[in-house]
């Protein structure tokens, strides 16, 4: 994948002082950094289990629980930043998953 800057940009609650965003090389890694925020999250929320397990409705329900998150990454061809909605994380949050899956096989 190309190195197109990308940012999410994350609100968890209402509240505004949960606002965050993180940057990184391309979208890939981007969704992989949320993958893994959502990750940190269970693996808080189970501090005595050795690891964690989690199926990808699990992870959309996270998602959708966001009071915000948008990614803005870098397309050349408008220079400028092209606007990505929840919608499009979760369905690359279901490609990344799935070919995790199927490189484990």
């Amino acid at each position: 994948m190309s190195d197109t800057h990308t940012i999410a940009l994350i609100q968890v609650s209402k509240h505004d002082s949960t606002r965050f965003y993180t940057d990184y090389s391309n979208i890939e890694q981007c969704l992989e950094g949320i993958l893994r925020m959502y990750e940190t999250k269970l693996k808080e929320a189970n501090p005595g289990a050795k690891g964690v397990t989690y199926d990808y409705v699990s992870l959309c329900l996270y998602i959708d629980d966001l009071k915000e998150i948008t990614v803005l990454s870098w397309d050349r061809t408008i220079q400028g930043y092209r606007r990505y909605d929840r919608l499009f994380v979760k369905s690359g949050l279901h490609d990344l998953c799935a070919n995790a899956v199927a490189r484990r096989r």
